[in-house]
C-alpha cells in the first residue's frame, strides 16, 4: 500500500516538475535571446555608423579632389576665385581629419581590417595635403588610394556586420548571375 502511495506520489510529481523545469529553462533561453538581440543591435548601429562616417569622407575628399581638379587647371590660382577654393581646402582639412579619427575610433571592431582601413584614410589626406602645397601629384595615385580605401572599408563593414568571408559572397552572387543556383 505504501509503494503504492508513492507510486502516486510520484506520478502526480513528474508532470509538475517538468513543468517547473520547463518553465526555467524557458525563463533562461529568452534572456539569452534578449542579451544577443541587445548586441545585434549595437553591432548594426555601430556598422552603420562606420558606414555612414566612410561615406561621409568619401564626399569630402571627392570635394577636395573637383577643388584640386579646378585649382590646377586656373591660369591664376591666386585670384579671389581661387583663394576662396583654398580656404575651402582648409576647411574641408579639418573636416577629413575630424572624420579620419571617427573611422579610427569606429574600426575598432573590425581587426582583421582596421589597419588598412586607418592607412588608406590617412594615405589620402596626406596625399591631399601634398597636391595642395606643392601644386604637383598625380590624381591617379589619389583615385588608386581611394579605391583601396574603399574596399577596405566594405570589408571592415562586413566583418562588424557578421559578414565573414565576402569572398564567398562574391562567388555565390557571381554562381547566382550567370545561372547555376536557382
Amino acid at each position: 500500500m505504501i509503494t503504492e502511495i508513492i507510486k502516486i506520489i510520484i506520478s502526480a510529481t513528474a508532470p509538475i516538475a517538468v513543468v517547473v523545469i520547463g518553465v526555467i529553462l524557458l525563463r533562461k533561453i529568452e534572456g539569452i535571446k534578449a542579451e544577443v538581440a541587445k548586441s545585434s543591435e549595437f553591432t548594426s548601429k555601430w556598422a552603420g555608423e562606420f558606414w555612414t562616417t566612410c561615406q561621409e569622407f568619401m564626399r569630402l575628399t571627392e570635394r577636395y579632389m573637383a577643388i584640386l581638379n579646378h585649382l590646377n587647371s586656373m591660369s591664376e590660382p591666386n585670384n579671389d576665385t581661387g583663394t576662396k577654393y583654398q580656404v575651402e581646402c582648409n576647411e574641408l582639412n579639418v573636416k577629413l581629419s575630424e572624420l579620419e579619427l571617427r573611422i579610427r575610433r569606429l574600426v575598432a571592431f573590425s581587426p582583421s581590417n582596421a589597419k588598412s582601413v586607418t592607412t588608406y584614410a590617412s594615405g589620402i589626406l596626406s596625399m591631399l595635403s601634398s597636391i595642395l602645397n606643392t601644386r604637383r601629384g598625380n590624381l591617379d595615385d589619389l583615385f588608386s588610394k581611394v579605391d583601396s580605401f574603399n574596399k577596405a572599408s566594405r570589408e571592415a563593414h562586413a566583418e562588424m556586420t557578421g559578414i565573414r568571408d565576402s569572398q564567398k559572397i562574391k562567388e555565390s552572387k557571381t554562381e547566382f548571375d550567370s545561372g547555376k543556383v536557382l
